[in-house]
C-alpha cells in the first residue's frame, strides 16, 4: 500500500483550496480514484466493461466547468453553506482536495 505522509495531505488540501477555480485542484484530481467517480468505477468492474469515457474521466480529460452538476453546484453552493450554517450553528471552512490513506 502506498501511504501518503500527513504533511503532504495537509499541503495538498491547502494548495487546492478553491477547487474548480484552482488549477492545482484540477491537476491533483487527475488519475485518482475520487469519491465522485468511484461509483462509476464499481459499476464498470461489475459489468467487466470499461468504456473510453471512463478512462477519459479518470485521466482528467473532461472540462469539469462544462458539467451540468458542477455548474449547478457552483451556482448554489453559497446558499447551501448558508442554510447549513444557519441550521446547525456550525461554521463551514473552505478547503481543497483531501487524500486518504
Amino acid at each position: 500500500m502506498l501511504a501518503i505522509k500527513e504533511n503532504k495531505i495537509l499541503e495538498v488540501a491547502q494548495k487546492t483550496e478553491g477547487q474548480t477555480d484552482n488549477q492545482a485542484w484540477l491537476i491533483s484530481r487527475k488519475h485518482r480514484l475520487t469519491y465522485s467517480n468511484f461509483g462509476e468505477i464499481l459499476k464498470a468492474a461489475r459489468r467487466q466493461r470499461y468504456t473510453p469515457s471512463l478512462f477519459k474521466k479518470l485521466s482528467g480529460s473532461y472540462d469539469l466547468i462544462k458539467v451540468k452538476q458542477i455548474q449547478w453546484g457552483r451556482q448554489n453552493e453559497i446558499n447551501g453553506i448558508q442554510s447549513f450554517e444557519k441550521l446547525t450553528g456550525a461554521k463551514v471552512v473552505r478547503t481543497g482536495l483531501w487524500q486518504e490513506n
